[in-house]
């Protein structure tokens, strides 16, 4: 009998403990709805651009600390922009919703996918994991967007537009899955090879597996993208 109370027990505080997730948006994040808004002030600040794919309404326990906890890691190196999971995937571009569908994203919520102010770019993912691995992702995410504001100051970062030529991707920091990063622009995707031309003029050539997740979907988006003859 006394095991049947303490399991009655149990579960009335798992459901109150549920019924009071969710979080609030402070007034530093913005609704995926004023994206224009937050582009200008990522652009004005040098930011990258932070979109937590979530529900801020989830009863989910672990699903809330896990987005308040990316929050939180992220706010000093990103302008945050909350992308509501249930009916808004719609308003961010077509390259980040196939990011947020690729297992790198994860299977659960919240997903964090880091781009540029232009909307051009992935620089990190975060997906939803475990308190420790959390924790790391965003170290390394922050490592990344460093990295990338680094290069930005350097050079011109994202998508050039060459005098009387194509658009063409402009020299970058590409970044492998175990963390080393290389310069070099974009030339073409061919059979899983990306092909990169170093500043020197030389080319390289690295099995897309071998890139960052972020990378990875860049390169696919870059290799889709049509150019001008």
């Amino acid at each position: 009998m006394k095991k049947t109370y303490i399991v009655i027990a149990l579960g009335l505080l798992m459901g109150t403990i549920s019924a009071s997730a969710g979080f609030r948006l402070t007034k530093s994040i913005y609704r995926v709805q004023n994206l224009q808004a937050a582009q200008d002030e990522a652009r004005a600040k040098n930011r990258a651009i932070c979109l937590l794919y979530t529900d801020a309404d989830s009863k989910c326990g672990l699903a809330t600390q896990a987005a308040l906890d990316v929050i939180d890691a992220m706010d000093s190196k990103t302008v945050v922009v909350y992308v509501n999971s249930n009916n808004e995937g719609g308003f961010i571009p077509s390259f980040v919703q196939e990011a947020l569908k690729s297992p790198d994203s994860g299977q659960f919520i919240p997903k964090t996918i880091v781009v540029d102010a232009d909307l051009k770019e992935i620089i990190a993912m975060i997906p939803y994991a475990s308190e420790q691995e959390r924790k790391a992702r965003c170290t390394k995410a922050k490592m990344a967007i460093s990295a990338w504001q680094k290069a930005k100051e350097q050079a011109s970062i994202g998508i050039a537009q060459p005098t009387g030529g194509a658009a063409a991707p402009a020299m970058r920091t590409w970044t492998s899955a175990s963390g080393k990063t290389l310069e070099g622009q974009f030339s073409q995707l061919q059979q899983d090879m990306v092909v990169l031309t170093k500043p020197d003029g030389t080319t390289l050539q690295i099995h897309i597996s071998k890139l960052c997740p972020g990378d990875q979907v860049l390169a696919r988006h870059l290799s889709a993208a049509p150019r001008t003859p």
